[in-house]
Order: C-alpha cells, then structure tokens, then sequence
C-alpha cells in the first residue's frame, strides 16, 4: 500500500466492545455473521458488527432488528488489534482511494434496488490494504463509534474475546 510519507495506515486499539445477537446464537458470538450481506460484507466475507458502548451496540444491527422480533442477548467482548482503519480520518480514506462519504450510503436500500452496495468499497479497500476491520461513525449517530472486523483470532489478526456474561436485551420503545 503506497501511502503519502508520514500517514500512519492503521491505529492500534484495546478496549471493550459489544454485540447485540439473536439468543438462541449466544454461544456463536465470535463467530461472525450469519446473513450472507451487510453493511461491510457481501459474497461469502466474514465480518463481526459491534459497538463502543452498549448504547451504540443497537446501531450496528439497526437492520436486523427491523426485521426480526426475536429474542436477543447483549454480549461485552474485548478488542485488541493493531491493524484498524478509523474511517473518521480523511487522509487515511483518501490514501486507500475511499470517498469518506460511502460508510454512511444506505446499503441496505441499495440492494433492495438491486445495485451493489456502496459501503462494500469500503470494506473491500480495507480489506486489501490488511486491515483486521474498520472504525466508523453513521450521519445519524455520529457521536456512537461502531466497529466493524474481518479478520480475528487467528495468527497476526485482531484478538476478540468475551469479556463478561451476556444479558438479556430488548430493544428501547419507541414511544
């Protein structure tokens, strides 16, 4: 990857994180999606969705919680990795050739209209430049940071690790 002279490619990070998934997959939460595209996945790509807080958890399955009423479980999860794009830096995104603009297109209206989704040329940049995943904020919550991973626990990618007891979640009324 050819960067301009000084611009730091990739940020380390460890801290908590957490995901939001269907119970009855509670003891599957490290292994990654179970919907064949999402916002950074499409055509067999692994990823894993999560959040900073629990508070944005909810943000990074806005889509599947549309769609399903199902029972789901809130799992805390630790992150460590030194391989990261915070999508937030503009040189960054312009250096790997992403409009910083195309994280926060609707993908999920994109593919209903039968277009590729604009956000998977994001994750596919990423993803050739070695990244173990990517750090972004949507225009509606841009004050919620949400991670999103395609590479972890095995050798020379992100560690992920449960960090505590999952509890039941339900998502907030909208009264």
């Amino acid at each position: 990857m050819d960067l301009p002279q000084g611009l730091v490619p990739f940020i380390a990070v460890d801290m908590p994180v957490y995901r939001i998934l269907l119970a009855a997959r509670s003891d599957k939460v490290l292994d990654g999606v179970s919907h064949a595209e999402g916002r950074f996945h499409h055509t067999g790509q692994t990823a894993i969705y999560a959040a900073t807080s629990p508070e944005a958890a909810p943000i990074a399955m806005d889509i599947a919680l549309k769609r399903s009423t199902a029972a789901r479980v809130i799992v805390p999860l630790h992150l460590t990795s030194t391989r990261m794009v915070d999508l937030g830096n503009e040189d960054l995104c312009r250096a790997l050739r992403i409009d910083p603009a195309w994280q926060s297109a609707p993908w999920a209206e994109e593919r209903s209209a039968g277009r590729q989704a604009t956000t998977w040329r994001v994750s596919d940049a990423v993803r050739k430049s070695g990244a173990d995943g990517v750090i972004y904020r949507l225009r509606r919550a841009p004050d919620k940071v949400l991670i999103a991973l395609f590479g972890w626990n095995r050798p020379g990618r992100a560690d992920l690790r449960i960090a505590g007891e999952s509890a039941a979640w339900s998502p907030p009324s909208r009264d």
